[in-house]
């Protein structure tokens, strides 16, 4: 029968180090779908009222409400709930609420690694690091909210494990 010892010794994804995006993170989800919360009552009230149907605008109201609650909830909670380890050969993520989503990158096929920052992560202090495989047009693992300092030093270690490209 074969035996792969170094999979067999490996610590399962429960048992590693999970480091924590930083706190700002989720507020910064939170003041971000305040202001699409915002943006979608206003349609939804107005949308109706400017039909003439105000009736309409009483139903389509609290309905608008309640959607946005929940998908404010969903995000911040996602933000609250992303983690990531750092392993000698790989770098791992894992997220989700109902389904969870675990994905483990090898150094060997990290072809790039870039930082971004949208408007909301400046104002925060936060920043993005997504890394890329061969062959892949989109990031193959990305760390979101991240303090800016830590993803530069976290790229700079990685590009130090990948070596020369």
């Amino acid at each position: 029968m074969y035996h792969n010892h170094v999979v067999e010794t490996l610590p399962e994804a429960r048992q590693l180090p999970w480091q924590q995006v930083a706190p700002r993170y989720p507020a910064m989800e939170g003041y971000r779908m305040l202001l699409i919360v915002l943006a979608v009552l206003v349609a939804a009230a107005a949308a109706p009222l400017l039909a003439g149907d105000s009736a309409m605008a009483l139903l389509t109201l609290p309905l608008a409400v309640l959607v946005v609650i929940l998908v404010g909830w969903h995000r911040v909670e996602l933000a609250k709930r992303f983690r990531y380890v750092v392993r000698e050969q790989d770098i791992h993520s894992a997220e989700g609420i109902f389904w969870q989503k675990h994905t483990a990158l090898s150094y060997s096929r990290i072809q790039h690694i870039a930082i971004e920052q949208g408007p909301w992560e400046r104002r925060f202090g936060l920043a993005r690091l997504r890394l890329f495989s061969a062959g892949s047009s989109s990031a193959e693992l990305e760390l979101p909210g991240l303090e800016e300092a830590q993803a530069q030093q976290l790229r700079q270690w990685l590009l130090e494990r990948i070596g020369p490209q």
